[in-house]
């Protein structure tokens, strides 16, 4: 789907999804930061970059960090996969399989 659908469609999802609060979006630059709170409490920081690959397909990139020093225990890997799922049953019927 091009570029400004998936942006559409992404930000519906996020403000939806349940633990998830939506920070910051920059459209013209294709970024979206929001905030989860993990189950002990930490904040972590996720970042997700949609990129036009040419007019009518796109694609986006999922980061995590954890605020603080101490260790995740694989939370930000966690909540990638629960993002990508969440954006892969919202997307299912654009996806193209190679």
């Amino acid at each position: 789907m091009p570029k400004e659908k998936l942006w559409d469609e992404t930000i519906t999802l996020l403000k939806k999804l349940p633990g998830y609060k939506l920070l910051h979006e920059v459209k013209n630059v294709g970024e979206i930061v929001v905030e989860k709170r993990t189950l002990f409490g930490r904040t972590q920081d996720v970042t997700l970059t949609l990129f036009g690959i040419n007019p009518m397909h796109s694609a986006i990139d999922v980061y995590s960090a954890s605020r603080g020093s101490l260790g995740d225990l694989g939370s930000n890997y966690r909540t990638i996969l629960d993002i990508y799922g969440a954006l892969d049953k919202k997307l299912a019927a654009h996806k193209i399989s190679n």
